[in-house]
């Protein structure tokens, strides 16, 4: 498994552990809302498969989640 997929496996996983958490939920629904368009415009990919598309497709971006995430205590 390539760092990028434990990378999204993690940010997966904080998402459903902050689920319950309106607020941190929104967080991370608004960072996907942002982002994962660039590689699922019609949003029919589950998130894990979009995130890695994304990290290979658009490093920078995807660093910007993770930063953010981080930055925040999410993950």
């Amino acid at each position: 498994m390539s760092a990028e997929e434990e990378t999204a496996i993690a940010i997966i996983n904080a998402y459903d552990d902050s689920y319950m958490d309106r607020e941190k939920r929104n967080i991370f629904e608004g960072l996907f809302a942002n982002y994962l368009p660039l590689v699922d415009p019609a949003g029919s990919m589950e998130a894990y498969d979009s995130l890695v598309l994304l990290a290979d497709r658009h490093r920078a971006e995807f660093d910007l989640i993770v930063s953010e995430l981080k930055r925040l205590s999410l993950l």
